[in-house]
């Protein structure tokens, strides 16, 4: 995991824990967020205590949430905390939160799926790519397939007939991999 990952999933705990509580909260009460420095929780869904109220403060900077009073245990006490009241600043939290929660919810949905179809979509797009990297770009950012050749695709990718190619095209369109898919008529 790259430190920007890292980051961003740290990021994401915290905006989770932020809006969880909120919807505890009273409106117009400020949302009470703890951090427990005795707690250890472990996994890379979990950050460290410290991570965490550097995050708290980092989303201050980047004008997602406003930290209203914070106080903090005193270093010789057993039970070490930090104690954050906050407010959530919209649009920016809810922009932030699903810009980050995204990819998340597109894993999701890609796990639910079968091994066999996403292989036939990686494979479509990888021929995709293929024909576009042996395209001369000119004044028109697009790219002609013969029926021949992607013929030849629903074979090497196992695609069962002209549909099931038609459905992985839409798929790839609604995902913004392509911009758009027409086949030429045979006819011409």
């Amino acid at each position: 995991m790259t430190p920007e990952e890292k980051f961003n999933n740290d990021l994401l705990y915290v905006l989770n824990r932020i809006k969880e509580k909120s919807l505890y909260t009273l409106a117009e009460k400020p949302i009470e967020y703890w951090i427990n420095y005795n707690l250890i929780m472990i996994g890379e869904k979990y950050t460290s205590a410290e991570n965490e109220a550097l995050i708290i403060r980092k989303l201050q900077e980047l004008e997602v949430i406003k930290i209203i009073n914070e106080e903090e245990s005193s270093n010789l006490s057993l039970n070490q905390y930090q104690f954050f009241n906050l407010k959530i600043i919209q649009p920016k939290f809810n922009e932030l939160y699903e810009k980050l929660g995204e990819p998340l919810i597109k894993k999701e949905k890609y796990q639910q799926s079968s091994a066999e179809s996403i292989k036939k979509i990686l494979g479509t797009l990888g021929h995709l790519k293929d024909e576009w990297d042996l395209t001369p770009k000119g004044n028109y950012n697009e790219t002609s397939i013969s029926p021949q050749k992607y013929r030849y695709w629903m074979q090497e990718c196992d695609i069962g007939d002209f549909y099931e190619l038609n459905n992985i095209l839409t798929i790839l369109e609604q995902e913004g991999l392509i911009l758009k898919a027409d086949f030429i008529d045979e006819s011409r």
